[in-house]
């Protein structure tokens, strides 16, 4: 895994939109090379039919001469033919052939016997030569032909090109005269073919140019060794018999060559094709114009472009240190690793991984005592001393304030998280300097093992954190390994808090219920009231103690609306009471110091007792002697308002707290209730040594009433009663009992009976 966003950055910043503006440039180029090809060709074509337009008058005239120049030709060629055939063999000699050839203008006599053998020629060379099968005399020959006219065509012998015409004698002999084409060029040269062919390669961009007749054969050209030649290739063929306007690639003395066909019309009669070829480097030199021309714009691109991605890549890198590393620190922050944990829990891995989650437990004391900036050196200190024990390739985060995280890959078991944990551990063993002195960390480290079941960040974190919570429940315990059964914990918890939400919504009506225990008057031998005591049960656990749901509700704050449904149930109770006609009771209910501090506490208690007709003397708030260890003036200010509606207080857990009894005197409560140490310590110690005689002679001194809770056996009786305690509240007396045991307990119970 990738894991620095910063180094990430770097990379993506920059291959991306390169890759992207390469992409865009070299796109660009190629459709404007194929644009700017596509303009070279259209100029061919244009050029080349502007060009057979333009010298289509001249090739006319030069057909038409040009017939008529072969016409002469021909007859020129018979006449001297025929005048050979009036020459005497034994005339017919070399010297002879060459005087007459002079004389009738033309360059070859030869003269051949019936089997086709030259015997006699101006050309000495040439006597000896016999004809052969597919030649044009072996043609002659053998036909019935007086007389016949070759197309110009190359010497067999010499290979220069001539005109040849042949004769016949009446002894099947024949006489063949022959005429060098170029005489024939000469002859026709005031028409100026070759001149037409030569004046367009002068005047247009062309390499060459050649004129071809319907018959395939050049009869101009601007390469002078092909002019009378047949062309002989396919390809070019079918250009021509197509007659239309072909642009063609193809190679000529190894390079790279562009040929156009045009086709030459006059009046809809076809007169020839008109071949140019053209250099094949001007589309190169298009090509390599254009991709100059894009590299240059490529270059000030990069350059203007890469000004631009510096400027924004330091912006974004600096949004990125402040979106994902912590200022102070230099760690990668919580947001970070939420989004490192995302990608890891994704990602398959052969090996095994873990979350530690390390916490300073006094941290906030430290920012508390000596400020922030001071807490600010601390944690500087803190990430530099982790460091030094985590190995590059372990991530290490800021989580928050005081937690850090490490997240570790590829390790082999289980002992060697514990011993990174204790490596840690040992780091904070030694003091940070705080500058004006050093301090000491308490630390502490929870464990994780990612499973399965880890499917997201959220998740992660939430067992790690639920382990480190586990840690409050072990004393001088530092480590924590995560288990199931902590989130079967959580899982209880959560299905305690949904029926109190339930409970308090309304929704539920039944699952959270009062019992009554009774409170015992010594000196009256009656029950003078019951202690509400709220009960919950939850569908799937069963009865849940108060200790565990009121602890809940008071974490959730949810304690003070459930504070008023169990006020409510108590009011019910009180009138319940009433109809069974016991109008004095007593309903002691416990109130806990967040509704106790509540602005509204005493309106929101005057609105209920109103609503549910009940007097405030029927009943009495219990608080604990704890909640006056901070604010004692405000809470006593609260007590007097609860007073003032007729409600008694009583202070629960005496004995055990901070409480003077100079303070007792100014606190506005009417009765203590003597914790149940004190009660238990009458049959676990000598009477000389039990001090519970003392506490109750004291508080009736500053003439509070005294209850004694936790009463389970007689001898614990008999001891309150002699030492005049008022009221007995415990097991021995009763356990608490519903609404319905409750009213039979006061019915079986009069003043007659001695528990």
């Amino acid at each position: 895994m990738k894991k620095d966003k910063l180094t990430r950055k770097d990379l993506s910043f920059f291959i991306i939109p390169f890759l992207i503006l390469t992409l865009g440039v070299g796109t660009l180029t190629y459709y404007t090379a194929k644009e700017r090809v596509q303009d070279v060709y259209s100029m061919m074509e244009k050029s080349s039919l502007n060009i057979a337009s333009s010298y289509t008058a001249a090739l006319l005239n030069y057909q038409d001469a040009y017939k008529i120049a072969v016409n002469l030709l021909e007859d020129k060629i018979l006449v001297a033919s025929r005048a050979v055939l009036l020459i005497d063999d034994n005339d017919s000699t070399t010297e002879s052939l060459k005087k007459l050839a002079s004389d009738l203008q033309v360059d070859q006599i030869n003269l051949y016997n019936k089997d086709g053998e030259i015997i006699a020629s101006n050309i000495e060379d040439y006597v000896g030569w016999t004809t052969y099968e597919g030649h044009p005399a072996y043609y002659f020959k053998n036909s019935a032909l007086e007389s016949f006219m070759e197309e110009s065509r190359s010497d067999t012998v010499s290979g220069e090109y001539y005109k040849f015409g042949y004769v016949r004698k009446d002894d099947s002999t024949f006489v063949q005269i022959g005429v060098l084409d170029e005489n024939l060029n000469q002859f026709t040269q005031q028409f100026e073919l070759q001149n037409l062919i030569e004046d367009i390669l002068a005047k247009q961009e062309v390499d060459h140019a050649l004129f071809i007749s319907n018959d395939y054969k050049i009869l101009a050209s601007s390469i002078s060794d092909t002019r009378g030649n047949e062309i002989k290739d396919e390809t070019v063929r079918s250009y021509i018999d197509e007659r239309k306007l072909v642009v063609q690639h193809g190679v000529y003395e190894g390079e790279e060559i562009i040929h156009v066909s045009a086709p030459v019309f006059s009046e809809n009669e076809y007169l020839g094709t008109l071949l140019f070829i053209w250099p094949g480097n001007l589309v190169d030199e298009e090509i390599r114009s254009i991709i100059m021309e894009g590299f240059i714009e490529f270059l000030i691109l990069m350059c203007v472009g890469g000004a631009i991605l510096y400027y924004a890549y330091r912006k974004d890198k600096s949004n990125i240190k402040i979106a994902y590393y912590d200022e102070l620190t230099g760690l990668p922050n919580g947001t970070y690793l939420e989004e490192y944990l995302e990608e890891l829990v994704v990602t398959p891995s052969k090996g095994r991984r873990a979350v530690l989650l390390l916490n300073c437990t006094n941290f906030k004391t430290l920012n508390m005592t000596f400020g922030y900036k001071y807490g600010d050196r601390i944690l500087q200190q803190i990430s530099e001393k982790m460091k030094t024990v985590l190995r590059e390739e372990k991530m290490f985060f800021r989580f928050n304030a005081d937690r850090f995280v490490i997240v570790v890959e590829d390790f082999k078991s289980r002992n060697e998280l514990l011993s990174l944990a204790n490596k840690l551990l040992a780091v904070f063993r030694q003091p940070v300097d705080g500058g004006s002195k050093d301090e000491y960390l308490d630390v502490q480290v929870a464990v994780l093992e990612l499973t399965g079941m880890h499917i997201s960040s959220d998740k992660v974190l939430k067992d790690v954190s639920l382990a480190l919570s586990h840690l409050k429940h072990y004393d001088n315990r530092q480590i924590i390994l995560y288990s199931d059964t902590m989130q079967d914990d959580i899982l209880r918890k959560e299905a305690i808090e949904e029926t109190l939400r339930q409970v308090i919504s309304g929704i539920d009506t039944t699952s959270f219920t009062l019992h009554f225990q009774p409170l015992w008057n010594v000196k009256l031998h009656e029950t003078m009231g019951f202690e509400a005591l709220a009960r919950l049960h939850v569908e799937g656990i069963g009865a849940v103690s108060p200790m565990e749901f009121i602890d809940l509700a008071e974490k959730n704050l949810l304690i003070y609306d459930l504070g008023m449904i169990i006020l409510a149930k108590a009011c019910d109770f009180v009138n319940l009471l009433k109809e069974e006609g016991y109008d004095d009771q007593l309903i002691a209910i416990n109130i806990s110091l967040i509704q106790l501090l509540r602005e509204d506490f005493t309106k929101d208690v005057h609105r209920m007792l109103l609503k549910k007709g009940v007097s405030g003397k029927n009943l009495e708030f219990e608080i604990t002697e704890s909640i006056l260890m901070d604010n004692f003036e405000l809470i006593n200010e609260k007590l007097s308002e609860v007073k003032r509606l007729g409600v008694s207080v009583a202070l629960d857990d005496f004995g055990t707290g901070f409480s003077s009894f100079a303070r007792l005197r100014s606190l506005h409560i009417d009765t203590v209730k003597v914790d149940r140490y004190f009660i238990n310590r009458i049959t676990e110690s000598a009477e000389e040594e039990i001090i519970t005689a003392d506490v109750i002679s004291m508080a009736h001194k500053i003439k509070l009433t005294v209850i004694a809770e936790g009463v389970e056996l007689q001898e614990q009786k008999e001891y309150l009663e002699k030492h005049h305690c008022d009221v007995l509240q415990g097991y021995y007396i009763s356990r608490p009992l519903t609404e319905e045991d409750a009213i039979r307990f006061l019915l079986e119970n009069s003043s007659e009976k001695v528990i």
